[in-house]
């Protein structure tokens, strides 16, 4: 069943302070601040029209927010509960919320129900939007649907064994869609992840197996980067990070990168630790602004999630890159 388009009022955001000037974090450190936010920002999208994040409040449900480049932000979405995977279509955004699909118009209060599975054990994890399909992750398989709704379809099913030896199935999903595929995280959350090109022909190509904790993916315009939790038992962890070719090939890892990796960019890798954002390439690691939660492009521009004393972030713009 599809909910009628929620009657809320299109008022604007009022706890977002938007700010046009540059953020004084140190003296190496420029922000230009385009949102404070009150919560935790989740899943931030970029394009070139605009941002859009889900703004989660523990205790107090959450806000989905998108922000018109050179505009002021509105609140499209505020409701009690969890949301997560938020995508950002052509006239739409989506956001996945345990197993309901929600979308709403972009720049405009107020959002639908376009997929409820409430009846099902199915939850629903990893949005993205390719060629213009919905896919989603849920319990063992792949799913889509028509980016303006309609009939889902099973797209993929995850093998039971790999290369003759048996595999755990996923309980988390995360999907990258990128011009010619969708890239595919099946996650265990104990043991490993597997990585997959989706492509056209509903069959997936194996492109790496990791086994440990899986934290997160990122895909450039010609490998995957991924990070793990490694060691022999929970007191003895460490992170690494592992690049493979998106072509397929060796995994191999990437030992200048000593936190979590938020952006590729040619050669260079963005990724962040407690000491700040580091870019690494060929020539060497240089920090480049403040600790980030995450970094996407738009343009020339890298837009990410920059965290603050105490609760809440900042959405920004990094600048000098």
């Amino acid at each position: 069943m599809t909910e009628t388009r929620s009657e809320r009022s299109a008022s604007r955001v009022p706890w977002l302070a938007v700010l046009v000037a540059l953020a004084s974090c140190s003296s190496d450190d420029k922000l230009e601040v385009l949102a404070v936010v009150e919560g935790e920002a989740i899943d931030l999208q970029v394009d070139d029209r605009g941002l859009a994040w889900i703004d989660d409040m523990p205790g107090q449900g959450y806000k989905v927010v998108y922000l018109p480049h050179g505009g002021k932000p509105t609140v499209l979405g505020e409701l009690p509960g969890n949301a997560r995977d938020l995508e950002l279509g052509s006239s739409h955004v989506y956001w996945a919320e345990g197993k309901r699909i929600l979308r709403a118009i972009r720049n405009r209060a107020g959002y639908e129900q376009i997929l409820d599975k409430e009846e099902t054990p199915d939850v629903i994890h990893g949005l993205a939007l390719h060629d213009g399909y919905l896919y989603w992750g849920t319990w063992n398989r792949v799913e889509r649907m028509a980016e303006a709704g309609g009939e889902v379809r099973e797209v993929w099913r995850h093998p039971s064994e790999i290369d003759g030896e048996a595999v755990s199935q996923p309980v988390l999903w995360k999907l990258i869609s990128t011009p010619d595929q969708v890239v595919v995280a099946a996650i265990d959350p104990e043991t490993m992840v597997t990585i997959w090109s989706l492509q056209p022909d509903g069959s997936a190509r194996l492109l790496a197996k990791s086994s440990g904790l899986f934290q997160n993916l990122v895909v450039g315009a010609d490998r995957i980067l991924w990070l793990m939790l490694e060691g022999r038992d929970r007191d003895h962890l460490d992170f690494r990070t592992y690049a493979a070719p998106l072509a397929g090939g060796t995994a191999t890892p990437l030992d200048a990168v000593r936190g979590k990796p938020l952006f590729a960019d040619g050669d260079a890798v963005y990724w962040s630790d407690s000491r700040g954002t580091q870019r690494t390439d060929p020539a060497g690691t240089k920090r480049v602004g403040p600790e980030a939660w995450a970094l996407r492009r738009a343009g020339r521009r890298l837009y990410g999630e920059f965290p603050v004393e105490g609760p809440g972030c900042r959405i920004a713009i990094l600048g000098g890159n």
